[in-house]
């Protein structure tokens, strides 16, 4: 089965075409027990483990990555959450800069800020929703960095992080509002009235025990290479090669644009190389490619920011299982295969992150 890959790569494309980024760059989550498993033996004790079809894609996945020559950033023992974490921290000091980050995951929404956006698809094409300050005010009536304590206080059944029992997402907003952090909640907890003190003053661990579990991390030694995140160009023929082998030809029209490469000789090229005969299968080296092409010049106000010379968008791939995991139903037979990949792509274009578009791609 290659539909993960092919979701994985089908948000990619549509993702470049629609922010068109200066720098793009990937985490993955690594296999194996976090630091949160060690502050907490049950963190995500609760999920499913991933479908072994699933899992056996995601080679195929870093090989499409790797010719489309996007930088992997990932390190042991943390999230691509934290390495994310790490990397927007870091450029948001880069006044010329402005990351957009592209997850499903909502508990990035505390590392928003006035020059990092996140770009949530958890509800599909038609209600991608874009959150800078501004937004997450909107819909929670909070700040960027009091969304670590109203998970704290809510909890996350997705994550298995207990939180305070009975207090859900209205009244965490409410508290926090009131008093504006976990630590002023408890430090005025006299104030607050009836069954709801005695439940918080009983879960208190709890509370602080969950925020230190969502909180993510940003100081890893984790930096990102600008030169070598600048998108630019990418080894076509292997692209085209790996996606001939995986029969995903609807999305070899979809490649960008090489340096000097108008968009009508792109069109044309592409479309030629659909409907020419076979191509022999990939082979991608085991090796980082050593160039990475001239790049293309940096655009003034890249994504809409006046005076802001550059965007950086930043994928992340840690929850593909779950948007392709109903689609991973074993398929027989080259017919039958075709018939599934044209349903897939349908699927995703009703379902799936863009547009518009930091995350795990």
């Amino acid at each position: 089965l290659v539909n993960g890959v092919f979701g994985f790569a089908s948000i990619v494309l549509r993702g470049i075409a629609d922010l068109q980024p200066d720098y793009l760059a990937v985490s993955f989550d690594l296999p194996g027990p976090t630091f949160r498993h060690e502050q907490y033996a049950e963190y995500k004790a609760t999920r499913q483990r991933m479908p072994d079809d699933l899992r056996d894609q995601f080679p195929k996945v870093r090989e499409v990555v790797k010719a489309l020559r996007i930088p992997v950033y990932e390190m042991q023992g943390y999230e691509a959450d934290d390495v994310i974490g790490t990397i927007t921290r870091n450029l948001d000091a880069n006044e010329n800069l402005e990351t957009t980050i592209v997850t499903v995951d909502l508990d990035m929404l505390q590392l928003v800020t006035p020059r990092v956006r996140l770009m949530t698809t958890r509800s599909g094409v038609e209600n991608t929703v874009m959150y800078d300050v501004a937004k997450i005010d909107e819909r929670f009536g909070l700040r960027p960095d009091q969304m670590v304590d109203y998970k704290a206080l809510k909890g996350d059944p997705s994550d298995n992080i207990p939180g305070v029992p009975g207090v859900g997402e209205k009244t965490a907003i409410q508290l926090l509002g009131q008093f504006g952090s976990l630590d002023a909640i408890y430090e005025h907890l006299d104030e607050v009235k009836g069954k709801l003190r005695d439940r918080l003053a009983e879960h208190r661990e709890s509370a602080f025990l969950s925020r230190e579990v969502g909180r993510i991390v940003t100081d890893l030694p984790v930096e990102l290479d600008l030169d070598a995140a600048r998108l630019g160009d990418y080894d076509r023929d292997s692209v085209i090669r790996l996606f001939r082998e995986y029969e995903f030809r609807t999305l070899i029209e979809r490649l960008p644009q090489m340096s000097g490469e108008t968009a009508t000789d792109k069109a044309q090229a592409l479309r030629a190389v659909v409907t020419s005969g076979s191509v022999p299968a990939a082979r991608v080296g085991t090796e980082r490619p050593a160039g990475w092409g001239s790049g293309r010049p940096i655009r003034a106000g890249s994504l809409g920011g006046a005076g802001v010379p550059a965007g950086v968008a930043v994928w992340s791939a840690r929850d593909l299982d779950e948007a392709v995991r109903a689609r991973a139903a074993s398929v027989r037979g080259r017919e039958e295969f075709r018939r599934a990949m044209a349903e897939a792509e349908e699927w995703i274009e009703r379902h799936a992150p863009f547009p518009p578009v930091a995350g795990r791609c």
